[in-house]
């Protein structure tokens, strides 16, 4: 359901696309790689941020994945390789 999900800001507008999921030795997702920025995956990168920090959210009979930054946010985070 996560993997190649849209996540948004709180205003609605897309921030990236979920690209991983990172299991912990406890078999718990612990963190979401988020791909952020460019056009057609140029200047794209990865960035990490705590799964936790992921909110599902109904509305409109579809989920959707929300995180409570902006695309700028993330694009100023450092890059999960």
């Amino acid at each position: 359901m996560f993997i190649k999900a849209d996540v948004y800001d709180n205003a609605e507008d897309k921030i990236g696309v979920v690209n991983d999921l990172i299991v912990d030795n406890s078999g718990n997702v612990s963190t979401a790689v988020i791909g952020v920025g460019g056009f057609l995956g140029v200047g794209k990168k990865d960035v990490a941020v705590p799964f936790k920090d992921l909110k599902v959210v109904s509305r409109d009979n579809k989920d959707w994945l929300v995180l409570n930054q902006t695309k700028e946010d993330l694009k100023m985070a450092p890059a999960y390789d």
